[in-house]
């Protein structure tokens, strides 16, 4: 899940920088389904479930719409195209679908959102060591030589540091890595 990488980098971005056209300008740039699936742990940390957004496939579809009834009176009265990749409800509980993050019917706030993240970081998410480590290493070791070397390291590390030091401190990790290699 890449929705993680961009997690921990708004992360150092907002600890480093303090700045929200920052935060703003590198939620714009990410893809959107990563920004997606970030947005969604957003509306569940702010109790907001009426924006949460939805990939636009026939299993949820299926989920979300009991009867072929429901889905044609919610698209007939919302705004929905079957070829857009995402959809969501607007304030009448009808579908509206989008495929961009300038689309009217996309619910993504980046200013909210932004806001959000540098007033909690990412205090609402649960990161399990593993994966943050798997990510870390994915970043700075994407040779497979490298990535096995610093995974043992990096085993060696992280059971004496926190994962907030972790995530902070991306960079001097991999340094430190780097560095117990000729050890």
């Amino acid at each position: 899940m890449q929705s993680i990488a961009i997690r921990l980098t708004i992360n150092k971005i907002s600890k480093t920088m303090s700045k929200k056209n920052s935060v703003i300008d590198y939620l714009r740039s990410a893809d959107l389904d990563d920004l997606v699936d970030v947005w969604n742990v957003y509306c569940s940390g702010v109790d907001n479930f009426d924006e949460e957004i939805y990939p636009n496939d026939d299993a949820t579809l299926d989920e979300m719409f009991p009867s072929a009834y429901k889905f044609a009176r919610s698209a007939k009265y919302g705004d929905y195209d079957f070829r857009h990749d995402y959809f969501t409800f607007n304030g009448y509980g009808n579908i509206v679908s989008f495929n961009y993050l300038d689309d009217d019917n996309c619910p993504i706030d980046l200013d909210g959102l932004a806001d959000w993240f540098i007033e909690n970081g990412d205090s609402d998410l649960e990161i399990d060591s593993d994966f943050l480590q798997g990510e870390f290493l994915d970043e700075y070791f994407p040779n497979s030589d490298d990535y096995d070397k610093a995974m043992y390291i990096a085993d060696n590390l992280s059971e004496s540091e926190p994962i907030d030091y972790l995530m902070d401190e991306w960079d001097d990790i991999a340094e430190t890595i780097k560095s117990h290699w000729n050890d």
